[in-house]
């Protein structure tokens, strides 16, 4: 990788140490940047790039510390090699990665909710009606199946009546 040429503001030096198997960026920014106009705060997730986060992407990570001067990112997962030491790297915004993990972890949930409860032991296993079903009074439907037909969400019962009726 060559040295970046992207206009992003977090462009500086870095690939400076490392922990375990984690990178740490020290970025150190030119005086000039306002770090209070800076739309980047402690402990965002941000992505490490060359030249732009889409094309060549080093990693995400967390910023750990960002003051005037310096903002130091953590990449888990990643190992710098020494020759990318003295490159110039680019930093942008990342997604909120708390966000996304939390809302994977109880999507994971409610679709393993059956499962978990011994529900769903249809004839076939899936949680359809049939023998021991729910029409049948055996064992109730997944967490998700009653999350989607007794709940509104994401106004899909008013799209529904306007496509369907």
């Amino acid at each position: 990788k060559g040295k970046g040429k992207g206009k992003g503001k977090g462009k500086c030096k870095g690939g400076k140490a490392q922990l375990d198997d984690s990178a740490v960026f020290t970025f150190v920014l030119p005086d000039s940047v306002d770090v209070e106009r800076l739309r980047f705060r402690k402990f965002d997730s941000v992505i490490v790039s060359a030249t732009d986060p889409l094309v060549d992407k080093v990693g995400e990570g967390t910023l750990q510390e960002l003051s005037r001067g310096v903002a130091i990112v953590v990449i888990d997962g990643c190992k710098v090699p020494p020759e990318w030491k003295d490159c110039l790297w680019r930093m942008d915004k990342g997604t909120n990665r708390l966000s996304y993990s939390r809302q994977l972890a109880s999507l994971a949930r409610l679709c393993g909710a059956a499962e978990e409860e011994g529900a769903g032991v249809g004839s076939g296993g899936d949680g359809a009606e049939g023998e021991g079903g729910v029409a049948d009074g055996g064992a109730a439907r997944p967490a998700i199946f009653r999350l989607l037909t007794t709940g509104s969400v994401g106004q899909a019962d008013a799209w529904a009546r306007r496509v369907h009726g």
